[in-house]
């Protein structure tokens, strides 16, 4: 996709008109609302990072371009930042921590517990792996309602996950004391 190669090439602000210029076509949005299809986010988004995972600084270029993504006030870029992270999430399940920080710079509420896409995705490809790399990472504010988030999803895939992911929470979603 060009937007990824934009990135990649450091053209970012070609990158992101980019992903604004798809993500404004009514055939994927709904006009002057700035709110993309949901599968219109998958498919913009793996494409995206699929392409971002050729490059040679693969996890840096991905992690850059969604840290973006996620902070913005468009929605519909918020939308599609979790969906770049799946292809990465899959590939290498052991950045899933790296992933679960970047609820830090999320917009908002919705859009941290929306990086429970990739983190499940992470813990489909590899559960050991992520749930090791996630346990490494302190959880607290919008990490814990990720992490919640993320436990609710795997929960009919692969309950002994789920109960990994919540005993890294407290009772009310609340880091445990001790885990870091």
């Amino acid at each position: 996709m060009a937007a990824a190669r934009q990135w990649v090439a450091g053209r970012t602000s070609k990158s992101l008109n980019s992903i604004d210029a798809a993500a404004s076509n009514p055939t994927l949005a709904s006009p002057g609302t700035d709110i993309i299809s949901p599968q219109a986010a998958t498919l913009l988004g793996q494409s995206i990072g699929e392409t971002l995972g050729t490059s040679s600084n693969a996890l840096g270029d991905t992690l850059a371009l969604v840290s973006g993504l996620l902070a913005s006030s468009r929605r519909a870029r918020c939308m599609i930042g979790p969906h770049v992270l799946t292809p990465l999430a899959r590939r290498e399940p052991k950045h899933a921590g790296k992933i679960l920080q970047l609820a830090d710079v999320c917009a908002d509420i919705t859009v941290a517990t929306a990086l429970a896409i990739p983190l499940t995705a992470a813990i489909l490809a590899n559960r050991s792996v992520a749930i090791a790399s996630l346990s490494a990472v302190r959880s607290s504010g919008p990490r814990c309602y990720t992490l919640a988030s993320t436990a609710h999803a795997v929960t009919g895939r692969d309950a002994s996950a789920a109960r990994s992911l919540a005993a890294l929470l407290g009772p009310r979603g609340e880091p445990r004391q001790g885990v870091q």
